[in-house]
């Protein structure tokens, strides 16, 4: 379960381009978070995916579209083959909205920790919260 910042962290910065780091539940595939003890949670504000998961009534679980410490890929052409070749469905909804993926926190002893700047910077992300 998220604990009560990590949920009024996601109130005040979903849907939108964060990535909440949460400790994941025991249940939770060890496939969707390759063995880590964490798993990076967000709710878009896009179109098809909010659609998708309506629709399924069920969250969706997804690869970056890049690999780690690469540039972040902006449309479907620029995602490189080695993830592609990874996974089972690829939605091309176009060019992402921004050029900066998301902003990656962890809410840690009542603490912001950005554990990766990107469209939301860090000031913005705890003028938000309200934490520091």
């Amino acid at each position: 379960m998220p604990t009560e910042e990590e949920l009024e962290a996601a109130i005040r910065l979903w849907p939108g381009a964060v990535t909440i780091v949460m400790a994941k539940k025991t249940e939770l595939p060890e496939l969707v978070t390759a063995g880590e003890k964490t798993v990076g949670v967000r709710m878009p504000a896009h179109v098809v995916p909010l659609l998708i998961m309506q629709k399924a009534h069920r969250p969706l679980v997804g690869t970056s579209a890049n690999i780690s410490d690469e540039p972040s890929a902006t449309t479907i052409d620029q995602i490189p083959s080695s993830v592609l070749e990874k996974v089972d469905v690829v939605v091309d909804a176009g060019r992402t909205h921004h050029l900066l993926p998301s902003t990656v926190v962890k809410i840690q002893d009542g603490q912001v920790v950005v554990l990766r700047e990107g469209v939301l910077s860090r000031e913005e992300i705890e003028k938000r919260i309200g934490l520091r």
